[in-house]
């Protein structure tokens, strides 16, 4: 009786072995799934500037789906509205200080109108607020 039972508790924990090892064998050998990499954001074609939304976990193996190029984080200025791709740099001597303000500013600098209100584009364009009904006029009594 003993014999038995100690024969099927190694049998038990041989197969919990063989399944641990399956399962850390699957997870090394098989990529994650494409939909599980990644954060979605609006980037810009580098040479024809097309914005599209795309999965990217690495800026750098990212291309355009229409011409093939290079991308980059689409912004965009508050003042003008046009969308510029974000480049970031890493500054040579890592200022800090007034050459670290000035560097950031140059980076989050709009080209076009040289604004510094720029943000990212947004994944969904909000709906301006509708315009506010104005009341209707009461029907004075007066009137008669």
């Amino acid at each position: 009786m003993l014999q038995s039972l100690l024969k099927l508790v190694i049998v038990l924990a041989v197969f919990a072995a063989m399944v641990a090892l399956g399962y850390r064998l699957r997870m090394a050998l098989l990529p994650p799934a494409e939909e599980q990499t990644g954060s979605d954001i609006q980037v810009i074609c580098l040479k024809c500037g097309q914005v599209e939304m795309a999965r990217v976990s690495d800026i750098n193996a990212t291309f355009c789906s229409k011409c093939g190029n290079p991308v980059a984080e689409a912004w965009r200025c508050r003042d003008c509205g046009k969308a510029f791709p974000f480049v970031q740099r890493i500054p040579k001597d890592r200022a800090t200080g007034r050459r670290g303000l000035q560097d950031w500013a140059e980076m989050h600098r709009c080209p076009f109108c040289k604004s510094l209100k720029t943000e990212p584009v947004p994944l969904k364009e909000e709906a301006p607020p509708p315009p506010a009904k104005k009341p209707d006029a009461v029907p004075s009594a007066s009137a008669n």
